[in-house]
């Protein structure tokens, strides 16, 4: 096993892959960031013209204001222009503040349900498919161990201990920067997460993930308001999970379709109150080995509680 000590922003940053990425039997501590912030770019590129030319060809449409799709189309080619577009709010596109360039991508797909004006566009052809984190161990810093926001993966058989944030949290961050889009079958199972959420940062008005493992939605767009919770994280399997000594639940799932959480076994969780998790986000957190919050088709089967509670 390498050990890997680091202190810089994030430790693995992967935004554009192919198919098929494995991270393994490495050692991660003293990170600054989370260590693995697996993510889907919004960036065009080369590479991102061929990974979809050539592996998929799906293009999704979703509504800005309930971050639902609106329709899917067949996504055909891809091209940057010249043209200029007049009455642009740029403040879409970056929504902190209007950005001093632009360049306008045009692209093509079959179908006759076409977006509307101000629409957001996802390939999630490009949101890291078949992704493997096995055989790691994350220790002793002050993020997350794990925060995924990718399609069909696996991970297993991790080490995830003495972080100050959650251990595994898998989601969307369509909010404010527009990081990524909808995790899809991911299975989580066999891995030991021990001693997380240790730090205020995991329980304040700021935080969306209250668990030692989650499925999350992060939805805030600014000025105090976010968008509501679309059950769209779909197939999400957590099986045969320890946890132990979690300041918040067990699993919880934010924002989660069909999600199946079997043959845990979860103890001392629940270490502190957190009256103002998620007030930014419009999550109120209530106590439990296993939570769910605006999810629908969870099966919760089959989990050992030992004990929880100050």
């Amino acid at each position: 096993m390498l050990e890997r000590k680091l202190g810089i922003f994030g430790s693995l940053e992967i935004f554009v892959s192919l198919v098929n990425t494995g991270i393994f039997e490495f050692a991660f501590k003293n990170i600054s960031e989370s260590v693995n912030n697996i993510t889907c770019s919004t960036r065009m590129s080369n590479i991102t013209h061929y990974v979809l030319e050539k592996f998929f060809d799906a293009v999704c449409f979703f509504n800005g204001n309930s971050l639902l799709f609106v329709c899917e189309n067949t996504f055909r080619k891809m091209e940057l222009t010249d043209i200029k577009v007049s009455g642009l709010d740029l403040k879409l596109l970056y929504p902190t503040k209007p950005p001093k360039s632009h360049m306008v991508i045009r692209f093509y797909v079959d179908g006759k349900n076409l977006p509307e004006a101000g629409m957001r566009v996802d390939f999630p052809a490009i949101n890291m498919p078949n992704f493997v984190i096995r055989n790691n161990y994350f220790h002793h810093h002050r993020a997350r161990g794990m925060r995924i926001m990718a399609v069909k993966g696996i991970i297993e058989n991790n080490r995830i201990e003495q972080l100050e944030q959650q251990g595994i949290s898998v989601g969307a961050s369509y909010g404010l920067w527009t990081e990524a889009g909808w995790v899809e079958n991911i299975i989580i199972r066999n891995n030991l997460v021990d001693t997380v959420c240790i730090g205020g940062a995991a329980f304040n008005q700021n935080s969306y993930s209250p668990g030692a493992i989650c499925t999350f939605s992060h939805n805030d767009f600014g000025g105090g308001k976010h968008y509501p919770f679309p059950a769209c994280n779909k197939g999400v399997v957590i099986e045969n999970n320890r946890i132990n000594n979690c300041a918040l639940a067990g699993i919880h799932l934010i924002s989660s379709y069909g999600a199946v959480v079997r043959n845990n076994v979860i103890s001392n969780f629940d270490r502190e109150d957190a009256p103002l998790f998620g007030k930014r986000f419009g999550i109120k957190y209530r106590k439990g080995a296993i939570g769910t919050d605006y999810s629908e088709k969870a099966v919760v089967e089959n989990n050992k509680i030992i004990s929880g509670g100050k």
